[in-house]
């Protein structure tokens, strides 16, 4: 081999190794530092907006064109201003939280970053306080009471207020293990348990008390009111929607959030109605409930 064919597979090789490098930059998180930012639909002002991402949103960086950036977040991509993205979540310091809430689970691991490949930092249990600093696709940045920072998966942090403005797609799918078939097997075998006002048992159920009962059956402790449910867990649009997820509906016996239920797939949900008399089936599409229909909320 002459040292001219040396030379060029040594720059191959460099190229070839730069360009791995580039990919792996690419896919670097950068986070959110102003108030808002606008996940445009391409690199500039004059095109829409997909929807507002918060101060500490976690986005992967796709590619950078000036002053533009194409970014990930969940299932959606989009442009947004290099200006204001920042390389660590050190740039935020001063910075309120998202949001805040705590675990709902034991020995739940705390990671170095958001997924599963990152290593373990530490193990926390049911009832931890958490401060939400950042999220990205299926994890939240969290600060524990000890100092502890770390991704921990979203549905394992119940938050005391749902993120809000974030593009609708950009809901997380339901992780797997979560027992979502559980749920509406739980909810099924409660049809035709009669209504009470205020119950909460097999011995009859209103509306949010069937929907307290079934998820308490698997470990998930929610408040009895519907208007309390629908503070809690990540929203879910309509088209979005999965088997277990709870969904809300709105000025049925009073004005605001009145009414919840199951979801059970193909347009249908079970609730406990007070004008059936009972645990029943209905579908979403229904025009007294289409009407009325605010949001899904996925819990588990």
């Amino acid at each position: 081999m002459g040292a001219r064919t040396a030379a060029r597979i040594v720059a191959l090789a460099c190229v070839v190794f730069w360009l791995g490098q580039a990919a792996v930059r690419a896919e670097e998180l950068r986070y959110v530092s102003g108030s808002y930012l606008n996940l445009r639909v391409g690199p500039g002002l004059e095109h829409a907006s997909q929807g507002l991402l918060p101060r500490g949103t976690a986005v992967s960086l796709l590619e950078v064109g000036g002053v533009w950036c194409r970014v990930r977040v969940g299932a959606v991509q989009g442009w947004v201003s290099r200006d204001y993205l920042v390389a660590s979540p050190a740039g935020l310091q001063g910075a309120s939280p998202l949001t805040s809430g705590w675990i709902r689970g034991n020995q739940v691991n705390v990671r170095s970053g958001p997924s599963k490949a990152h290593r373990v930092r530490a193990q926390v249990n049911t009832g931890e306080r958490v401060d939400i600093l950042a999220c990205t696709g299926q994890w939240y940045l969290c600060r524990f009471v000890t100092g502890l920072e770390g991704w921990v998966a979203q549905w394992l942090v119940k938050v005391t207020e749902p993120l809000r403005n974030l593009p609708a797609d950009s809901t997380p799918a339901a992780p797997a293990g979560a027992p979502q078939s559980g749920i509406v097997s739980t909810a099924k075998a409660l049809l035709g348990v009669p209504y009470a006002f205020g119950g909460a048992s097999p011995s009859g159920f209103d509306c949010s008390g069937f929907v307290y009962y079934v998820f308490a059956q698997h470990g998930c402790p929610l408040p009895h009111s519907a208007a309390q449910q629908y503070q809690v867990g990540l929203p879910v649009s309509a088209e979005s929607l999965l088997p277990g997820d709870v969904v809300f509906f709105r000025d049925t016996y009073k004005a605001g959030v009145s009414h919840s239920g199951i979801y059970l797939g193909d347009g249908q949900f079970i609730h406990a109605s007070s004008a059936a008399g009972g645990v029943v089936v209905t579908p979403l599409a229904k025009d007294y409930y289409a009407k009325r229909f605010v949001g899904g909320r996925r819990m588990r």
